[in-house]
């Protein structure tokens, strides 16, 4: 996607009703197999299935509002898919908890099911149809094929760096080839992504803009340090190994330091929120519309001082041209 103007650089155009329909049938088919599992690996394969259905639902919900909304009504309409998202993952986990009272973990997934078919149908029927240009041979030509390889085969950096030095040692034959193997993919995809992708996955040219580059830092790094908090909550020692003191030591000190934490984002959002009222407004005109309007408005105000020296007024009251 292109930043300055929110279409694809090759103006790829796709039926959004066609493909939120077919995510959301993804997602029910996924739910319906996990609580059919049988097994662990079953149950891990059909999870990987109702992943895919909902990622595919969650960004193709952000493009179909980018695309379908005006620009003046984006940033309301993210902001309540935003809103939503977060209400689920706030009363999510309750509403499983006093399901799996009643009933099991199967049926939760079998509750999910039917609600995933009838978003699905209500998407695909209120959906106004999208304007799709190009034949579809081209439209699978230009996928990115290397880059979701060489990306996905890069995911392996992942294992050594959560597991190593504790399932297995760091200078293992297995940590030290995949570290390779990884780097070596990811140095591939970015190359792939800046010299050959027609259509690329991750288009480098986003980097260069300033205001983008400081938003996926910021997100990298919020998502860094959340992930930092739950890594080191998971890291406490078992309870159960502990004496009754060394027990009161441990929750004391995880109760004084989220204590802390609570504290210290006060102030933190705060001067946020200062330094929000700073940001100067450039609307929401794209830079090479701005000399076009400011033309069409001069060109408007010399029209209507031309115009009001033309025209007076006469003793009647009526009004005629000089």
């Amino acid at each position: 996607m292109d930043a300055s103007n929110g279409r694809s650089n090759l103006d790829l155009n796709i039926a959004w009703e066609g493909c939120s329909f077919k995510t959301a049938w993804l997602l029910a088919l996924g739910d319906l197999l996990c609580g059919f599992a049988k097994t662990g690996p079953q149950l891990y394969v059909f999870r990987g299935i109702t992943g895919v259905g909902t990622g595919g639902i969650m960004a193709l919900a952000m493009m179909i509002v980018s695309d379908v909304v005006t620009l003046e009504n984006r940033g309301k309409y993210q902001g309540i898919l935003g809103s939503c998202i977060g209400l689920g993952n706030t009363i999510g986990p309750f509403l499983a908890a006093a399901f799996v009272q009643d009933s099991t973990w199967r049926g939760l997934f079998w509750c999910i099911c039917p609600l995933a078919v009838l978003s699905g149908v209500m998407v695909a029927w209120t959906l106004p149809p999208s304007k799709v240009h190009g034949s579809t041979a081209t439209k699978i030509r230009v996928i990115d094929y290397p880059g979701i390889v060489l990306i996905t085969a890069a995911m392996l950096i992942l294992i050594p760096l959560s597991g190593g030095g504790t399932y297995f040692k760091w200078s293992s034959p297995m940590v030290i080839s995949m570290l390779t193997l990884g780097g070596c993919c990811l140095i591939g995809f970015l190359i792939v992504e800046w010299k050959f992708a027609a259509m690329p996955m991750m288009p480098l040219h986003l980097f260069k803009n300033p205001a983008v580059a400081a938003i996926l830092a910021q997100n990298f790094l919020f998502v860094g340090f959340k992930e930092t908090i739950l890594a080191s909550m998971l890291s406490v020692p078992n309870l159960a190994t502990l004496t009754s003191d060394q027990k009161n030591e441990v929750l004391n000190a995880y109760m004084a330091a989220s204590k802390s934490v609570f504290y210290l984002w006060v102030p933190i959002i705060g001067v946020c929120l200062c330094f929000c009222v700073l940001v100067k407004d450039k609307g929401l005109q794209r830079p090479d519309e701005k000399p076009i309007a400011r033309e069409s408005e001069q060109e408007e105000e010399v029209s209507g001082s031309v115009t009001g020296s033309d025209i007076a007024v006469d003793e009647r009251g009526t009004r005629r041209e000089i």
